[in-house]
């Protein structure tokens, strides 16, 4: 209930009560139906709802509502005009698919884009990046490439595949330090789902520490967040953690 009070909301039901409009409540000049303003309205109403999709996405999509993101990317994108501005789109479409566990779609929508891309531009990166240690484990090359684009863009995701990174090369102080950097970023942006993934790192990092009362508060917050994941999302996240880890210990 909370999106319908967005802006995104907001236009998306200026979008429908125009569409009605146009049809019942558009005054009637000399008997006819006036097309122009009505065409108008419903044009700039439909144009102000396409700008909004993005926000509107993440929003699904910081949510584990990951099918509805894809709907509404995937209309945004088959009307966005030039190349150069849909692999910020890609790149987020990427992520929801490896979410979602579907690793074989995110790998083919990253493989349109081209290969100085991936390891150059921010959220490529850092998508790209995800998909490699979830495909292979491999960390060779990885962690440079993360930090150049975290130099560029310093999001919530790229500290959290840096952390990831780090955190299977067994350099565990900078791998919190990288979470925790991930975790205060996903709560400034209301990130549900990278939050409790943030709370859930964090106390694996604090066991391998030796904190184990920190672990456990960690870990409680983590299943608070994350306790009602979507199966494919909770089978995503379980390629991500080290082996043997039982995420209710």
């Amino acid at each position: 209930m909370q999106f319908m009070f967005t802006a995104a909301g907001i236009l998306r039901t200026l979008l429908i009560f125009s569409i009605i409009g146009i049809f019942i409540t558009i005054p009637v000049l000399n008997g006819n139906l006036n097309i122009y303003v009505g065409s108008t309205i419903f044009f700039t109403a439909l144009v102000s709802d396409w700008l909004t999709i993005p926000a509107a996405a993440r929003w699904y999509a910081s949510r584990g509502i990951g099918n509805w993101a894809l709907i509404l990317y995937s209309w945004y994108i088959l009307f966005y005009p030039g190349f150069s501005g849909k692999r910020k789109i890609i790149s987020d479409m990427s992520w929801i698919f490896t979410d979602k566990n579907r690793l074989q779609s995110a790998s083919m929508l990253l493989s349109a884009l081209p290969e100085n891309v991936l390891t150059t531009e921010p959220e490529c990166v850092f998508a790209y990046s995800r998909l490699l240690l979830i495909q292979s484990g491999n960390t060779d090359k990885l962690l440079d490439f993360v930090e150049s684009a975290l130099s560029q863009n310093s999001s919530e995701r790229g500290w959290y595949i840096r952390g990831i990174v780090l955190l299977k090369n067994k350099q565990y102080k900078e791998a919190l330090k990288s979470f925790e950097n991930a975790r205060i970023k996903s709560m400034n942006s209301n990130n549900i789902i990278l939050l409790g993934q943030c709370y859930l790192f964090l106390g694996i990092v604090w066991k391998a520490l030796g904190h184990i009362d920190y672990s456990k508060d960690h870990l409680l917050k983590a299943e608070v967040l994350l306790d009602e994941l979507p199966p494919d999302l909770d089978a995503a996240l379980a390629r991500e953690l080290p082996p043997n880890f039982v995420r209710s210990e």
